[in-house]
C-alpha cells in the first residue's frame, strides 16, 4: 500500500508467471514477492478470466457509457449497466474497486490515484471479444470507466458487508409497506455444476442492498430499486 508505482511499474515476467502457476496449482505454500510482482500477478489473473469481468456482452454499451460527456448521466448510465452483471462479477469488481479506492487513498506516497489506477487496471477489466489487429484498441474508455467505479465505489456498491460473515438482518417495521430484503444467494462453489472449468471471478461479497419489495393494492409485491442521484466528481487540481 506503500510502494511507489504499485500496478504501475511491472513486477518481473518469470516471478509473476510462477506466482500466478502457484496460485492456479492452489499450492499450499507460497513464496513471498515483492509488491511489483503481487500486483503483476493480479493483472494477470483478470486478464486470464474466460471474458473480462465487465463481460463481452455489455462491451458496447461500457464504450457508449465512456463517451457521455456529462459526468452525473455517465455514472448513471454505468450504475445501470452493473446491475446487469451477473453476480459472481459484480461482487469480485466490488471487492476490487473498494481495494483500489483504499490504495488511492495513499497516492501522496504511491502515486498512483483513482487517474492512474484507472489507467493500469481498466485495460484487464474490459476488452473487445475479438481483435482484428487492424486498428489500435481503445483503452482510454476502460480506463474512464475503471477510474469512475474505483472513485465512486461507495455509491455504486452501497451497505459493503464483509464477505465471511453472515448476512445482515434487517428489522422492519410491521404497519410499514416494506417487506424484509431477500436473502443474498449463495455462492457458487468451486465443484458446482455452474462454476466454469476455467479460472473464474471468486465471489468476494454478498449482495445485500438495493432491492425492496413494495406492496400494491393488489396484493401482489414488485421489486423496486432506488438509487439517489451520482456524486459530484471532486475538482482536479491544475497543474
Amino acid at each position: 500500500m506503500d510502494t511507489e508505482g504499485i500496478f504501475r511499474i511491472a513486477g518481473g515476467a518469470s516471478k509473476v508467471k510462477n506466482l500466478v502457476a502457484a496460485f492456479d496449482a492452489r499450492a499450499e505454500q507460497i513464496h513471498l514477492y515483492d509488491p511489483h510482482t503481487i500486483a503483476g500477478a493480479l493483472k494477470q489473473y483478470l486478464r486470464d478470466l474466460p471474458e473480462p469481468l465487465l463481460t463481452y456482452k455489455l462491451y458496447p454499451e461500457w464504450i457508449k457509457a465512456a463517451a457521455i460527456a456529462d459526468i452525473n448521466a455517465r455514472l448513471q448510465a454505468m450504475w445501470q449497466l452493473a446491475q446487469q452483471l451477473p453476480k459472481a462479477n459484480s461482487r469480485n469488481l466490488r471487492y476490487l474497486m473498494e481495494f483500489f479506492n483504499e490504495l488511492s487513498t495513499n497516492s501522496d506516497v504511491t502515486k498512483m490515484g483513482t487517474s492512474n489506477l484507472g489507467l493500469v487496471i481498466g485495460p484487464n477489466l474490459l476488452w473487445p471479444k475479438t481483435d482484428d489487429g487492424g486498428g489500435m484498441v481503445d483503452t482510454r474508455s476502460p480506463a474512464i470507466i475503471a477510474e469512475a467505479f474505483i472513485e465512486h465505489v461507495h455509491w455504486f456498491f452501497p451497505d459493503h458487508q464483509d464477505p465471511t460473515s453472515p448476512p445482515a438482518r434487517r428489522n422492519v417495521n410491521p404497519q410499514s409497506s416494506l417487506s424484509p430484503v431477500n436473502k443474498p444467494a449463495t455462492p457458487l462453489q468451486p465443484n458446482s455444476p455452474q462454476a466454469k472449468p476455467r479460472r473464474t471471478a471468486p465471489l468476494m461479497s454478498s449482495d445485500t442492498g438495493g432491492s425492496s419489495m413494495k406492496s400494491n393494492p393488489s396484493g401482489d409485491a414488485s421489486v423496486q430499486r432506488r438509487h439517489p442521484p451520482p456524486p459530484p466528481l471532486k475538482p482536479k487540481p491544475t497543474m
